[in-house]
């Protein structure tokens, strides 16, 4: 037990977890924080739109879920209806505080608030960036999230990029923002299906180099940018393929960019709903073109899961593992910087698979890229940073260590000490 942690100068309340648009990154981080809490004695419990397989992982670590709906929909009768609902499950549970991820969840938190029962709120604004892109309600979207960022109690958001991101929204909450890093649990992103059956599964090339790129929450500007860099690739290195994942609402459209650059017969689109586990077991590297959140969160992911990353300068991924052997630092935002990136990384990834015969570890991507006898693409193990062998390489070891959940819970409780504190509960 973790005595420092115990809420011994409060009073026996519970911790109240609200999400929203549930995406995998918001379910691995606030699954990784409940279920942490709940083994250190806190009541803990996760209200919101709780996907089935969401629930299942909660009820596996004895976390209670209840599924109050937190609609997307912006008309006011169905936001209302959701804050009644919400409003009277504070009053009958009367949590000590609310944790509110992202601007859905905390928007119907503080709905809900003005109707009764009113808990102190911490905020992790997720999807900020996305949020704001597209669309010709992101007006209203901004002015949402500035309401929800000026009357939370507290923020939290994962690096300095975010808070950077909130300040240039909102510049009067960005002093008051706690930055608080991610946590990974590195068991989390064990895959028991090998390399090669899981390119079988998913459609890929069981004898290419296969590069990922994550493009949900991803501007087009950006996939086309990365398609762009693989077309020069491809130029030199026919036997790569590329490999889309996530992006199911703009899948035509990306589809057309591929078709365009003469990338069809060599690009796959992974935009089944499968554990990010099991899409990045058969990827070789992963490029990470996003800036901000998720991008340091996915690159732990994929360094756990042994995976080469590429992401550019001035992202949160720069600012958390740049020293990192695993990733490769992009200095600019063009095709041919990235594609020089991204060929710079699958050579570091030759050096690191093991031969299985004598002829040793070869030099060139070219010859890693296609011959069967000299890999054996159905044994997992070849992969030294996966932790299909039950232990972690020195980079996967060195980001679960340096982002461990339990760092992160930590932290959490000290933001939720302090604003308890603030507000007299003792």
């Amino acid at each position: 037990m973790i005595s420092l942690l115990a809420l011994s100068s409060h009073e026996p309340g519970e911790l109240i977890q609200v999400v929203g648009a549930c995406s995998p990154q918001v379910s691995e981080h606030v699954l990784s924080l409940a279920s942490l809490l709940k083994s250190w004695g806190y009541a803990v419990s996760v209200v919101g739109e709780i996907p089935k397989d969401f629930a299942k992982d909660l009820a596996h670590a004895n976390v209670p879920s209840f599924r109050v709906p937190v609609p997307a929909n912006t008309s006011l009768p169905s936001k209302y209806a959701a804050a009644r609902n919400l409003a009277q499950l504070l009053s009958e549970r009367k949590p000590a505080l609310i944790h509110a991820h992202g601007l859905r969840a905390g928007l119907h938190v503080l709905m809900g608030r003005r109707r009764g029962f009113a808990p102190p709120m911490v905020c992790t604004p997720n999807l900020l960036p996305h949020l704001l892109q597209n669309g010709a309600d992101r007006f209203w979207r901004a002015n949402a999230y500035r309401y929800v960022l000026r009357r939370s109690d507290a923020i939290i958001a994962a690096s300095k990029v975010q808070r950077h991101e909130l300040g240039r929204l909102a510049p009067v909450v960005e002093e008051s923002v706690a930055v608080v890093p991610y946590g990974i649990d590195a068991r989390r992103y064990h895959d028991s299906v090998t390399i090669g059956r899981r390119r079988e599964l998913l459609g890929i090339n069981p004898t290419a180099a296969v590069v990922g790129c994550m493009v949900d929450l991803t501007p087009p500007a950006t996939v086309k940018l990365f398609l762009d860099a693989a077309a020069e690739i491809c130029r030199d290195q026919p036997n790569l393929e590329f490999a889309l994942i996530g992006g199911t609402d703009r899948a035509d459209e990306y589809y057309e960019m591929a078709h365009e650059r003469g990338l069809l017969g060599a690009t796959v689109f992974l935009t089944q709903p499968v554990q990010i586990a099991k899409l990045l077991t058969p990827l070789n590297a992963i490029v990470i073109p996003q800036m901000s959140w998720p991008s340091g969160q996915v690159a732990l992911q994929a360094l756990i899961r042994g995976l080469g990353v590429v992401a550019f300068a001035g992202s949160e991924t720069d600012e958390m593992l740049a020293e990192s052997s695993g990733v490769t630092i992009v200095p600019e935002t063009q095709p041919e910087a990235l594609a020089y990136s991204i060929i710079e990384r699958l050579k570091l990834e030759v050096k690191a698979m093991r031969p299985l015969r004598d002829g040793g570890t070869p030099a060139e991507v070219s010859q890693f890229l296609v011959s069967r006898e000299s890999w054996d693409l159905d044994r997992s193990w070849q992969r030294p940073q996966s932790i299909s062998e039950g232990a972690l390489s020195p980079i996967a070891a060195e980001a679960a260590a340096s982002f461990s959940i339990t760092q992160m819970a930590r932290e959490t409780i000290a933001v939720y000490h302090d604003l308890l504190d603030r507000h007299g509960h003792s």
